[in-house]
């Protein structure tokens, strides 16, 4: 019934999820054509934009994933099958028309894509149906803005350093160790509260010591 702790597990849990799925996909982003060459060497067409749409797929349903958990604590699933499993089945549908007419393969991920970021919005209105205490604004500012905001931000410097530098396991190497320092960064000011701050300061200067 601690439903004000249960709120703030959401949001901590949607930013948190998706700063880590971050920190695997952007890297895989910006270096898939590197990457897919060290692994496969020979791979078929469309690898490339069916793994990057695949991760943006991914990292987009990372941050509504604590709300549908909140949605089924509740025990009124009735709506939410209804209305995501109907947005997700005109995916299908569409996705079955424009491949008949034609349409190249990676398309389907983008419907998917738009599924997901409808759902996003579904989802909160329907979990503040059932529990007004969550505000569907507050969210999506605290959740969605701020994840915009970190993967802008996080972004900057590998995006630099793919512009700047030949392809290389140096220049993957290279966005891996920049992006997780931003994200550090990030997370230390965006993420945690004054309180965590402080005790994280406490923990780290007890190991110097």
């Amino acid at each position: 019934g601690d439903n004000d702790s249960m709120i703030t597990l959401m949001k901590r849990g949607g930013v948190l999820s998706f700063m880590l799925l971050w920190g695997f996909s952007l890297p895989l982003i910006l270096e898939t054509e590197y990457v897919l060459n060290l692994w496969l060497v020979e791979y078929p067409d469309y690898t490339i934009v069916l793994t990057r749409l695949s991760l943006v797929f991914s990292l987009m349903q990372t941050m509504y994933g604590s709300v549908n958990i909140g949605i089924h604590a509740t025990g009124k699933i009735v709506k939410l099958s209804l209305l995501s499993g109907s947005i997700l089945l005109v995916s299908v549908l569409v996705s079955y028309c424009v491949l008949k007419a034609g349409a190249p393969i990676w398309m389907p991920f983008v419907f998917n894509i738009l599924s997901v970021g409808i759902n996003a919005f579904v989802n909160i209105y329907i979990l503040n149906s059932y529990l007004p205490e969550f505000k569907p604004i507050t969210y999506c500012i605290d959740v969605y803005l701020k994840s915009f905001v970190i993967s802008v931000f996080t972004a900057v410097i590998p995006v630099v350093i793919l512009i700047f530098m030949k392809s290389s396991f140096l220049r993957l190497s290279f966005i891996i160790i920049t992006l997780l320092i931003s994200e550090f960064i990030a997370a230390y000011y965006l993420v945690l509260t004054s309180d965590e701050r402080d005790a994280l300061i406490q923990k780290l200067s007890k190991k110097r010591l």
